[in-house]
């Protein structure tokens, strides 16, 4: 069996092109997950108006719409997830600074909308307790 080498700059190549993808791809999520954020707020400001059934049920649907559209991103780029994670100890620590910034961006937004999230569902339950 003939085993390939790559060269360095094959490699170079190749890190910035999977590198490119998974940028654009956190790049997506950020913007999508800043909706989510949106959304969620705007879930809260629906509860504090004490607004009707199918307006938090409009919040919710969009919501939902744009979590799908994250997991199928997610899908679609799960074979540059993995080569990442195959090759990650290979790549330049720029390349990898670029995408662990990337990825806490998106983590940030995450957290963000799960203290939202809480605090929509405590403010639910306050008001449902007033009812």
């Amino acid at each position: 069996m003939v085993q390939q080498l790559i060269t360095s700059d094959e490699r170079g190549f190749q890190e910035d092109q999977l590198l490119e993808r998974l940028l654009q791809l956190y790049t997506e999520e950020g913007r999508i997950y800043r909706e989510v954020l949106e959304l969620s707020r705007r879930q809260g400001d629906v509860i504090r108006a004490g607004l009707s059934f199918q307006a938090m049920h409009q919040v919710l649907e969009h919501k939902q719409r744009y979590l799908d559209e994250i997991a199928q991103l997610e899908s679609s780029e799960q074979p540059a997830r993995n080569a990442w994670a195959a090759d990650r100890d290979s790549w330049s620590s720029a390349a990898r600074a670029r995408l662990l910034t990337a990825l806490q961006e998106v983590g940030s937004l995450i957290e963000e909308i799960l203290l939202s999230e809480e605090a929509n569902d405590r403010l639910l339950l306050e008001f449902t307790d007033k009812a």
